[in-house]
């Protein structure tokens, strides 16, 4: 009869003489020795006296277990393991132990007949590994239990064979700044890792180790993201540096403001974590370079140059605050591992905003100068122009500070309204 042991299924005689019942049936290891930590025993199977027979179509051979021990078969969610205690073979020293992964298992049987009980399994090679159990009470669910593993491990291995390939190409996207491939790979990596091996609810069975391996999966795929935004975000940056050496500035912080982007989307596929980052990149060297402090720097730099130099507001000052915004948004999600406030960004930010009204608010004046001065000189299509202009500003200057001014947008439109009327003077 099958009995429950510490939430493993025991079929046979547990014996005696030992601390833990099915030890005694082994030498001087345990039945757990011979288990790893990233498994879970589910099933044990007690053999008798028999051995263990080792069988193909061409040959037979026999393990023997020594005085007082047994032959006990070990089903955990990753393999199955065959264990003859003091195996009576001269070759062996100690212990006989055989483990076939249930993704190389051919088929799983419990034969019970008049004549006849066995118990076997079958690896990928053909060849077979039986037992004469102790007991027979359970031993068809065991082996349905191994064959239902089977299925669900053939199917996640398949996918193993290639997914450090589809790391590496899932980086490389992010790290070229494609983040359309990049995203779309990720999205089918993760949906597969989500149908992985699973199966009809009838043929279901639990399987730790392989839920395990595929949560394991998806922080590896997480840490690839990460750090293919990394290399995203310093190329970005390097680039900038180049438009700065030529006096570009608006080019500049249309680049510091992308390495922003890649910054925060890193921060919210896992962030700079230590894990990341404590290995090489899968497909590139990372090399030293701090991210955040670099684009602390060049954002910075950007800005004083900004509000002191001659420049476009609609060229520079919204990709600056927008890279302020997204800067400090990867730091709310990663302050912690780099040790820097978001809300240090944040009073940055408020400084930037009010900058960037000034600027547009001296844009806009400028604007709707010149349109007064074409109105004045009876030029009502130049000075609608510049009417429009300047309302364009305004709405520009709305979308970077989330202020308005409700006065000036409805001046703005009556200009523009009186500079369609047509004057007729006296014939």
């Amino acid at each position: 009869m099958s009995s429950n042991w510490n939430s493993v299924t025991v079929v046979g005689d547990p014996g005696t003489g030992a601390e833990t019942p099915v030890d005694g049936h082994v030498g001087e290891q345990t039945i757990e020795s011979y288990t790893d930590a990233d498994e879970t025993t589910t099933h044990l199977v007690v053999g008798t006296d028999d051995g263990l027979v080792r069988e193909t179509d061409d040959w037979q051979t026999v393990e023997q277990p020594g005085t007082h021990s047994g032959v006990v078969v070990i089903v955990t969610d990753r393999r199955v393991v065959f264990v003859v205690g003091n195996c009576r073979d001269p070759d062996v020293d100690g212990d006989y132990v055989r483990s076939i992964d249930h993704a190389d298992v051919e088929n799983a049987t419990a034969t019970n007949s008049l004549f006849t009980t066995r118990f076997s399994v079958t690896d990928a090679s053909g060849v077979v590994l039986a037992v004469t159990p102790t007991e027979t009470d359970g031993l068809e669910a065991i082996a349905t239990t191994i064959e239902r593993a089977t299925l669900r491990w053939q199917s996640a291995n398949e996918f193993f064979d290639d997914f450090e390939k589809r790391l590496i190409a899932i980086e490389e996207a992010f790290a070229g700044g494609d983040d359309d491939t990049g995203r779309a790979r990720r999205h089918r990596l993760i949906k597969e890792l989500g149908d992985l091996g699973q199966t009809s609810s009838l043929n279901a069975v639990e399987l730790p180790a392989l839920d395990a391996d595929c949560e394991a999966a998806r922080t590896r795929l997480d840490h690839a993201t990460c750090r293919g935004y990394w290399i995203q975000a310093r190329g970005l940056i390097e680039t900038g540096d180049g438009h700065v050496d030529a006096g570009e500035l608006a080019e500049a912080v249309a680049a510091y403001r992308g390495a922003c982007s890649a910054f925060q989307s890193l921060a919210e596929t896992g962030g700079p974590t230590e894990a990341a980052f404590s290995d090489d990149s899968l497909s590139m060297d990372l090399g030293p370079f701090d991210l955040d402090d670099a684009l602390i720097d060049r954002l910075d730099a950007c800005r004083v140059r900004a509000t002191h130099e001659d420049v476009a507001a609609t060229a520079v000052w919204p990709p600056l605050v927008s890279g302020y915004e997204q800067f400090q948004s990867g730091l709310q999600r990663a302050g912690a591992e780099l040790d820097i406030e978001p809300e240090s960004v944040g009073e940055t930010l408020d400084t930037v905003r009010q900058a960037a009204d000034e600027a547009f608010a001296d844009a806009i004046e400028a604007e709707e100068r010149r349109g007064d001065d074409a109105q004045d000189d009876g030029d009502s299509e130049q000075a609608r122009a510049h009417f429009e202009n300047a309302l364009e500003l305004l709405d520009q200057r709305a979308a970077v500070t989330d202020e308005d001014d409700p006065d000036l947008r409805a001046r703005l439109d009556e200009k523009i309204e009186r500079s369609k009327w047509e004057w007729v003077g006296d014939e």
